[in-house]
C-alpha cells in the first residue's frame, strides 16, 4: 500500500509524504473519472501541521483501483486522479487564506418538501467554506466555532452587526469523503425530518421538546446540501450533567422528569409525523430553560391546574429555581413512518443502513433508559429520595433486565460520592466501575427484555407506579 500526506506548508505549495501501511476502510471513494479508489486514513497516521489547518489524509494503492468496464487503469491515471484529489484539496486551502468577500455568498431561497411546508434553503458556491466573519446571508454573518465532531462543525451565526442570535450553524468537513460517510445525504434528511417536526407546534405556536431545524445550505451545482441552520438549545447536554468528572450529581427527580417528558415528546411524534429518533442518548437530550408547553398524552400531567408546564429546578450553578424542558437534538439517525414526507427522503447511505442493522430492534426508550443504567450505576443517593430511586431501577430493569447498583446517605444534599464505598469495585469513578459497565451492555444485549418499548408505554408504568414510589415530579 503506498499513502500519501497532503499537507500545504505555505499558499500554493502541496507536500506528499508517504505514510506507513494501514488497514483501510472497506468502502472506497471513487474518482468519477480515473475510477480511482481512494480511502480515508486517520489524523492520528499522518499528521502534518499547516498554516492555517490540517487537511484530510487520503491514501491510494495501484494495487487498489478496481477496474471500470474491464479496463485496468495504468498507474498513469493512477497519478493524474491523485494530483486531482491534490490540487482540489489545495483550492479548499487557499480560500481558507483568501479575503472575506464583502458581500453575502448565500442567495435565499425556498423549496416545497412536503404538502404546506415550504423550507427555506440558502444557495452557496461549490467552493463554500465556513469561518469566522464570512457574510452568509444579508441577515447572518458566521461567527466562532464552538464545536463540532468528526464529521462535521458547529459554528456561531450572528447578524450583520455582529449580535449573537439564537441561531447555530452546522456544517460539513470533508467533502470528498462523503462517498463514503454519506454524510451530505444524512445531512438532507436531517433537514428534510427537522422540517416535519417543526409542524408539531403546541397551543403557543413554538416546537417543544425538539431541536429546531431552519435553512438549509445547499450546493449550487450539485444541489447537494453542505449546511444546517440549527437552533441554539439554552443548556448543556443531559450526559455533562450527569457524567461530570466527579460523577456527584444525584437528584434523581431530574432523570424522572427527563424520562416523562422525553417519552411524551417521543410519543406525539410518533402519534403526528411517525417519527423515531434512532440514536437517543444522554447526549442526545439537552437542558434547555424557559417556560415550555410540554407534549403529555391526556392524563399524564401532574395537575389540572398547572397542567403541562415545565417544572421548576435548582442546578448546581443557579441562584434560584427555574424552569426546565429537554430538548431532543441530532436527527442524524432519525426514521419516519406512515407519512407521506417519506417518499421525499433520500435513501440512507450504506454506514447508516450498517448502523442501523446493529441497533435493529432496539427502540428510542431501551436506547436512553440503557445509556442512563450505565451512566449513573454505582451512584450514591440522598437517603431521603429512595423510593423515587427504586422507581428508576424498577423503569430501567423493566425495559432493559439490568438491575444497576445504589448506595443511599443521609446527610447533606444532592452531591455524593460514590467513592467512599466500603468496596473497591464500587467505586463510581474507578475501574470496578468500568467494568460493571462492560457487564451491562453485554447483559442488555444477550438478554434483551423490552427494547421496542412505545414511549405511551413506559409513561403508562410510570403513571401506575406513582402511587407505590410516592413519586412527584419536578424539584425546586
Amino acid at each position: 500500500m503506498v499513502g500519501y500526506c497532503m499537507h500545504s506548508t505555505h499558499p500554493g505549495a502541496v507536500g506528499h509524504t508517504r505514510v506507513r501501511p494501514q488497514t483501510l476502510s472497506p468502502t472506497p471513494i471513487r474518482h468519477p473519472q480515473h475510477g480511482l479508489v481512494v480511502y480515508s486514513l486517520s489524523k492520528r497516521t499522518c499528521k502534518k501541521a499547516t498554516r492555517r489547518g490540517q487537511m484530510h489524509v487520503l491514501a491510494a494503492s495501484s494495487t487498489d483501483v478496481e477496474p471500470q468496464n474491464e479496463v485496468t487503469r495504468s498507474a498513469q491515471d493512477l497519478a493524474h486522479g491523485i494530483q486531482e484529489f491534490l490540487e482540489e484539496s489545495q483550492k479548499a486551502l487557499s480560500i481558507e487564506e483568501a479575503p472575506l468577500p464583502e458581500h453575502p455568498v448565500g442567495e435565499e431561497g425556498t423549496i416545497k418538501v412536503a404538502d404546506c411546508i415550504d423550507a427555506s434553503v440558502i444557495r452557496v458556491p461549490s467552493d463554500f467554506l465556513a469561518r469566522e466573519g464570512l457574510k452568509l446571508t444579508p441577515e447572518y454573518t458566521v461567527g466562532k466555532e464552538i464545536g463540532g465532531g468528526v464529521q462535521g462543525r458547529v459554528l456561531a451565526l450572528n447578524t450583520a452587526d455582529g449580535d449573537k442570535t439564537d441561531k447555530l450553524l452546522k456544517v460539513m468537513k470533508y467533502k470528498l469523503a462523503t462517498a463514503v460517510t454519506g454524510l451530505d445525504v444524512g445531512l438532507k434528511r436531517e433537514w428534510l425530518i427537522g422540517q416535519q417536526l417543526n409542524t408539531i407546534t403546541g397551543q403557543d405556536g413554538h416546537l417543544h421538546g425538539f431541536m429546531g431545524t431552519g435553512a438549509c445550505l445547499l450546493d449550487q451545482e450539485t444541489d447537494m446540501p453542505c449546511g444546517l441552520i440549527i437552533e441554539k438549545v439554552n443548556g448543556i447536554p443531559c450526559e455533562k450533567r450527569l457524567a461530570s468528572e466527579e460523577e456527584t450529581f444525584a437528584d434523581v427527580r431530574y432523570l424522572l422528569e427527563m424520562c416523562r417528558q422525553v417519552f411524551g415528546y417521543l410519543d406525539t411524534a410518533w402519534t403526528e409525523i411517525g417519527f423515531t429518533h434512532g440514536d437517543l442518548n444522554c447526549a442526545n437530550v439537552m437542558e434547555h430553560r424557559g417556560d415550555a408547553e410540554l407534549y403529555l398524552p391526556k392524563g399524564f400531567s401532574d395537575s389540572d391546574d398547572k397542567a403541562n408546564k415545565t417544572p421548576l429546578f435548582k442546578l448546581p450553578g443557579d441562584e434560584d429555581a427555574q424552569a426546565l424542558e429537554f430538548r431532543i437534538i441530532d436527527y442524524g439517525h432519525a426514521r419516519l413512518a406512515k407519512n407521506k414526507a417519506l417518499a421525499k427522503l433520500p435513501k440512507a447511505p450504506g454506514l447508516e443502513k450498517s448502523y442501523r442493522k446493529w441497533w435493529e430492534n432496539k427502540g428510542d426508550v431501551w436506547r436512553l433508559l440503557q445509556d442512563i443504567a450505565v451512566t449513573v450505576d454505582g451512584r450514591t443517593w440522598p437517603a431521603k429520595d429512595e423510593a423515587q430511586v427504586r422507581m428508576l431501577i424498577g423503569l430501567i430493569r423493566k425495559v432493559t433486565g439490568v438491575t444497576i447498583s445504589a448506595f443511599f446517605k443521609a446527610k447533606g444534599t444532592y452531591k455524593y460520592s460514590g467513592q467512599k464505598m466500603e468496596m473497591p469495585w464500587h467505586s463510581n469513578s474507578g475501574f470496578g466501575h468500568q467494568i460493571r459497565k462492560y457487564r451491562m451492555r453485554v447483559w442488555a444485549f444477550s438478554f434483551q427484555r423490552n427494547t421496542q418499548m412505545r414511549p405511551i408505554e413506559a409513561l403508562q408504568w410510570m403513571k401506575g407506579n406513582e402511587d407505590y414510589y410516592s413519586v412527584k415530579y419536578g424539584s425546586k
